[in-house]
């Protein structure tokens, strides 16, 4: 799991380690889709756009 975190771990967490886990998977998943979403809009428009957005993530 992110950021160092294990399964096995979990059930020794308190309440409130539990809440700012599930909190930051919340925001990771998030960020996750947000960019999927970008990712694909980019593969449906193609061109330059799309051209120019491949350079830059594989700079």
């Amino acid at each position: 799991m992110a950021n160092g975190h294990h399964f096995a771990e979990i059930g020794d967490y308190t309440a409130r380690q539990l809440l700012l886990f599930y909190e930051k998977s919340l925001i990771r998943r998030r960020q996750e889709r947000a960019e999927r979403t970008i990712d694909v809009s980019y593969g449906f428009n193609s061109g330059k756009e799309t051209q120019s957005y491949i350079d830059e993530l594989t700079a």
